[in-house]
Formats: structure tokens, C-alpha cells, sequence
């Protein structure tokens, strides 16, 4: 059984793609990313990013942000990532696999299909969706993998809802198949944080992690444990790229997101509006971190490290050596390479791996 049970959704930003860099090899080992390319970009950028991700063995990419326009931009990622011998697999919703799947027979070995759960009333039924896959998968011999997206869970009548469907569909629709992987998408991160006042914080349950620790823990899916895989958005769903900066007085405030046993914890920086100095700015939430109860320690990942000296102000083992409090890009590298050790960590516990740090 692969190692590789986490399929984190990631976006093509430099916060991002730095955090997937600083990621241990035993963790890289644990994971095979899901990048959404949300700005077109060369194919030799992405082509040689690849490269650098040594310990990284699968990566898919998502180009529905990007397609209007760019017709062909994800056939043409994928044939020139065959030409260089690389393990890039495409990203397709149902509805794209429909007409486009054929594109990718003599370039690509799998193809990741993603599928609503539910599924819209007036689109075609599961037993319609995962006829079509299982057929189309014998015919032309390729992998099939799905992504069961259960979009966003953040109360708990939602995630009783959602793991009941989600049981039903595992149960009447896809046990008699052979996919490659049956990964189970879900995020709890909450996709607006205006709620969240200047110098406030928010812990956000996170339901995501225990759905998915509830299904595999039953008996009922013992035969699907090998192919069942977690995936989630972890902490970058909402983005500053998506603000309406038109509606911000002040700018976009510092703010901090990490992950602990049960929550997602973010808080916000504070400026004063009188003088604009900050209040509370990256240093200070850092300190916030660091000193708290839910503090991994500075050796759990680099994202954890990084916050350590930034708390400090100074490089951990030389105090002359000032660390200063870093930018959102720097922020969004913690966040994600923490969050990616927490759960790789967990999935290691939930299927009886030996656990990676």
C-alpha cells in the first residue's frame, strides 16, 4: 500500500510552492499535491518546479481556473511533461472528462476526475457518472482516480449530512470498482474570514480530518481502506488574491492560520487608525504561536521552525542575527508546510503507518 494517502489542493503561488520545497523527504513521501494553476504561466516554469520536488513522487494539476481563453493549455502541460519523463497526471471535472478525456489516452497514464457529492439534480446520476468512468477506464486502459468532493463542511449538521451521502455513495456505487484512488476531498476552512475582527482569532472545528478518520475506522469499508486517500484544502482555500481590495481601508491585515489536533486557528494582526502603527503585526502573532498551548515545537516542520525565529526576532542560536517578522507569502509557506506535516502525521496514525517525523 502506498504512503502516499494525502492529496493536498494547492495553488500555483509562491507561498505555496515554497512550502511544498520545505517539506521533510519522509513527508514528501506521504503526499502527491493537487496544484490549481490559477494564472497561466510557461509550461518550462512548471515543468521545472517539477524537477525540484525530489521525494515527490505524483503531482495532478487543475487547469479549470485558467481554461477560458486557454483552450488546450493542461493537454499541452501534460504532453510536454511526457516528453520529459515526469509523473504529471491532469485534473478533470466530471463534466470535462466527458469531451475531453480522449486527449489525454497517448499522453498520460491516469487521469484524476473530480465528482460533486452530492451531484447536481439535473446532471447525470452516480450510477450514470461511475458507469461512464469504469467504462471508458476498460476500453482505453488508462487509471482512473476520483476525487469525492464534499466542498465545504463547518458545522456539524453539514458534516452528519455529508458523511451520510458520502457513505452511500462508497456503498452502492463504487465498492464493485477499480479505481486507482478513491480520495475523499473536504475542507473545513472556512472561505471568508471578514467575520474575524482586527486583532481577533477564530478557532474553526475541523471536521474535514474526523470525517474522514470516522469512515476509514469502519469496519463497514475495510475493503476500500487500501484505495481510499484524504485530500483537502488545507489552509490557502481563501486567499488574499480573492479580496476586494476596494472595501479594505487599511489594507490587507497581517494574519496567521495553524493547525492543531482539532481546530484551524487564525488570527488577525491590528493596526491603529490614528497613527497606523501596528499593534499586533507578524512578530506578535508569531509570539502568539509560539508561547500557546497548541505549539508543535520548533523541530515539527520548517513552517514551525520559521515561526520560532520569527518570535524570537533573531536566528534561534545567534541573537545578533535578527529575523525579521516576514510577509503574507512567508506566512503562507508556514501555514501550508506545517498544516501538510499534520496531516500526513494523522494519516500515518489513522491507517497504522509508522509515524513520519
Amino acid at each position: 500500500m502506498s504512503k502516499a494517502k494525502y492529496f493536498p489542493i494547492l495553488k500555483w503561488k509562491s507561498g505555496e510552492k515554497q512550502a511544498l520545497t520545505k517539506l521533510s523527504d519522509d513527508i514528501k513521501d506521504g503526499i502527491a499535491p493537487i496544484i490549481e494553476i490559477v494564472e497561466p504561466d510557461d509550461f518550462s516554469n512548471i515543468i521545472s518546479f517539477t524537477k525540484e520536488l525530489h521525494g515527490i513522487n505524483r503531482i495532478y494539476y487543475d487547469c479549470s481556473y485558467i481554461e477560458e481563453g486557454s483552450e488546450g493549455y493542461l493537454e499541452n502541460l501534460i504532453f510536454q511533461a511526457a516528453r520529459e519523463e515526469l509523473s504529471i497526471f491532469p485534473v478533470l471535472s466530471y463534466d470535462e472528462f466527458k469531451y475531453r478525456s480522449n486527449n489525454f489516452i497517448e499522453i498520460s497514464s491516469e487521469i484524476l476526475v473530480k465528482v460533486p457529492i452530492p451531484v447536481d439534480f439535473e446532471g447525470d446520476s452516480y450510477e450514470k457518472i461511475f458507469s461512464l468512468l469504469d467504462t471508458w477506464k476498460s476500453k482505453h486502459g488508462l487509471k482512473v482516480s476520483i476525487l469525492l468532493d464534499l466542498g465545504l463542511v463547518e458545522d456539524r449538521s453539514s458534516a452528519n449530512r455529508q458523511f451520510a451521502e458520502l457513505k452511500r455513495v462508497l456503498g452502492d456505487y463504487i465498492r464493485n470498482s477499480s479505481f486507482q484512488n478513491i480520495i475523499i476531498g473536504i475542507t473545513s476552512f472556512p472561505d471568508d474570514l471578514s467575520n474575524i475582527p482586527s486583532g481577533g482569532e477564530a478557532f474553526y472545528t475541523r471536521y474535514d480530518i474526523k470525517i474522514f478518520e470516522m469512515l476509514v475506522s469502519s469496519k463497514d469499508y475495510n475493503d476500500l481502506r487500501d484505495f481510499i486517500s484524504y485530500s483537502d484544502y488545507g489552509v490557502t482555500k481563501f486567499t488574499d488574491s480573492e479580496i476586494d481590495f476596494s472595501r479594505l481601508r487599511y489594507g490587507i491585515l497581517p494574519k496567521a492560520r495553524y493547525t492543531t489536533d482539532d481546530s484551524y486557528w487564525i488570527s488577525k494582526g491590528q493596526r491603529n487608525n490614528e497613527t497606523k502603527e501596528w499593534i499586533k503585526n507578524h512578530q506578535s502573532l508569531a509570539q502568539s504561536i509560539y508561547n500557546s498551548q497548541y505549539y508543535f515545537g520548533e523541530d515539527f516542520s520548517f513552517g514551525d521552525y520559521d515561526i520560532m525565529e520569527r518570535a524570537l526576532g533573531h536566528v534561534k542560536d545567534n541573537p545578533e542575527k535578527k529575523v525579521g517578522p516576514g510577509g503574507n507569502t512567508n506566512w503562507v509557506t508556514n501555514a501550508v508546510s506545517h498544516h501538510i506535516t499534520v496531516v500526513v502525521n494523522e494519516l500515518s496514525r489513522i491507517f497504522d503507518f509508522s509515524k513520519l517525523t
